[in-house]
């Protein structure tokens, strides 16, 4: 199974966009012309292949989150201290897209 993963467009330049996964930076393929820097979208394969929807970055974020931590707590981090990066790696992802995008 593949999946798409969450990212925050931090500028564009032509047909690439640089992407922040929440703490990897990143260059991708953009070939929608409405995304634009401070999106929320979705990266499979190298390229973005959507725009998340406000109504969606909330859930999204929250799946992604929840596999962060287990994933976290299985390599033995602590609890608090996997909890606390999760919650870092969401607020990198949104600051200054959602509200000011």
């Amino acid at each position: 199974m593949c999946w798409g993963v969450p990212a925050k467009v931090l500028e564009i330049s032509g047909m690439m966009a640089k992407v922040d996964f929440g703490g990897s930076i990143k260059d991708v393929l953009v070939f929608n012309e409405e995304i634009k820097p401070g999106d929320l979208v979705i990266v499979h394969a190298g390229a973005i292949i959507g725009k998340i929807d406000e109504k969606e970055v909330e859930n999204t974020l929250k799946v992604y989150g929840d596999l962060m931590l287990d994933s976290l707590l299985e390599d033995g981090v602590d609890k608090e201290e996997a909890k606390k990066a999760v919650d870092e790696w969401i607020k990198r992802l949104t600051s200054g897209g959602i509200d000011d995008g």
